[in-house]
This record gives C-alpha cells, sequence and structure tokens, in this order.
C-alpha cells in the first residue's frame, strides 16, 4: 500500500471547453503506474 497525500501533489492549471472558471487544477496521483490514470479535478470558489 502507498500512502499519497493531496498536499504534497502538485497542482496543474487545467485549460479545457470543460471547465468555464479560472481557477480549476488538476493533480496526478499516480505518475508512475503504466496501468492507471489517476487524477484528482480541483474547483475554486464558485467553479
Amino acid at each position: 500500500m502507498h500512502v499519497i497525500k493531496t498536499n504534497q501533489v502538485p497542482a496543474h492549471p487545467a485549460h479545457s471547453p470543460f471547465f468555464t472558471g479560472s481557477d480549476v487544477t488538476w493533480q496526478v496521483l499516480l505518475p508512475e503506474s503504466p496501468e492507471y490514470k489517476v487524477k484528482i479535478v480541483n474547483f475554486g470558489k464558485g467553479g
């Protein structure tokens, strides 16, 4: 088991037509995994 703390994972700005707010970021939780793509999308206040 591997514990991942989201406050230690760098956040990247999300540029996509799906997101209309300016304060949207995403974090990759398993960057070294070839089998899984796990990301968290963060929305700012009012997003």
